[in-house]
């Protein structure tokens, strides 16, 4: 389930430079956050690095928000983060693996 934000006026306030509504925004959601983003990542570590991402970014983008559902802002840049960090997880299908490496190089007992 997803915490209530309050209003939209927290991330406007935040983006004029209030640093202790920025505080309450972090402990009103960062829990919510951090479970989307394990749901995502299933590794509760990578899950606190990734989450923690989110906050210096709504922290840069505060003063052009735009009023509307502050969660789904926060949720929206969580699955983003999320989402690189699994696709940076995942192999390349062109990259040698350790395998093909070790075939493609000569056999130095071969003559």
């Amino acid at each position: 389930m997803v915490t209530d934000t309050g209003n939209p006026a927290l991330v406007q306030r935040a983006g004029q430079g209030d640093t202790a509504t920025f505080a309450e925004l972090y402990d009103r959601t960062s829990q919510d956050v951090f479970r989307l983003v394990h749901s995502i990542l299933g590794d509760a570590g990578s899950a606190e690095d990734v989450a923690r991402e989110v906050y210096p970014e709504l922290w840069r983008t505060a003063p052009g928000y735009d009023p509307g559902d502050p969660i789904t802002l926060m949720m929206t840049m969580a699955c983003r983060y999320a989402l690189e960090q699994v696709r940076n997880r995942r192999p390349r299908d062109n990259a040698p693996t350790p395998t093909s490496r070790a075939e493609s190089r000569p056999r130095e007992d071969v003559r």
